[in-house]
């Protein structure tokens, strides 16, 4: 096995300054058959960088399935450093690998906020199919702390997909979000919290000047247990946009 291994690390070299997909074929192999040294994860780690969009891709499909946590992690944060990314689909399918993982998950979580908005956003989105309930927790306390629009917006579409009990008093103060976008997701996304709080809130919002928070809240609000006596109560208010919007929904 060492000579086998020596045999390989020596085509390092040689496979470095070949065309891509000649590179690429190398560094797929080493991924398929996980074939794993120091040498050959500086390899890897270099080709994160190089110009070809397939060799980078490559390179960290075959990091994942090599299959140590802790090299993989320290990919993330190096491609987060340096700018470097490759197609947002096939990046959460590479990341998908680990969703049953509890370890590499939790790492995950951990270096969250050390990475570039895009590789938050795009990780958040892989969270959303995974189910370990340490994320819930974790997330709504980065929503209220989060400064970044687009990252907030990742969080409350989260919440949408994975339900958390503690989350929908956060979501209701997004419908007063300056940011129409945060309204009308926090508004989409209450539509699996039913309470008489969200109710009410969502009525509200049927007030908003921007027409998709208003569609979004109507459509929430007849998504949640809506009865007749709530549509009644919003056709019999004065204001037009009330009104307009939910006979739109109905």
């Amino acid at each position: 096995m060492y000579n086998f291994l020596e045999v390989i690390e020596n085509e390092i070299k040689k496979y470095a300054k070949k065309d891509s997909i000649r590179k690429c074929y190398f560094i797929f192999n080493l991924g398929l058959y996980k074939i794993d040294s120091f040498k050959i994860q500086n390899f890897l780690m270099e080709c994160l960088n190089d110009k070809s969009i397939y060799v980078r891709y490559n390179a960290l499909n075959s990091i994942a399935n090599i299959g140590k946590g802790d090299k993989f992690i320290e990919a993330l944060i190096y491609m987060s450093k340096n700018r470097i990314y490759i197609n947002n689909k096939v990046f959460i399918e590479i990341i998908d690998k680990f969703k049953n993982s509890y370890e590499i998950n939790k790492e995950l979580a951990r270096i969250l906020n050390e990475l570039n908005t895009k590789m938050q956003c795009l990780i958040i989105n892989s969270f959303s199919k995974n189910k370990n309930d340490f994320f819930k927790e974790i997330l709504l306390m980065k929503l209220k702390d989060e400064s970044n629009r687009e990252v907030r917006i990742s969080i409350i579409k989260y919440f949408e997909e994975n339900y958390y009990d503690e989350a929908y008093v956060e979501l209701i103060k997004l419908l007063a979000s300056k940011w129409w976008e945060e309204r009308a997701i926090a508004a989409k996304s209450l539509s699996k919290y039913y309470s008489f709080e969200v109710e009410n809130s969502l009525k509200k919002s049927l007030k908003d000047k921007n027409w998709y928070v208003r569609l979004n809240s109507a459509s929430s609000i007849l998504e949640n247990n809506c009865t007749e006596e709530i549509i009644e109560e919003v056709l019999n208010q004065e204001d037009m946009y009330a009104k307009e919007i939910l006979l739109y929904v109905l």
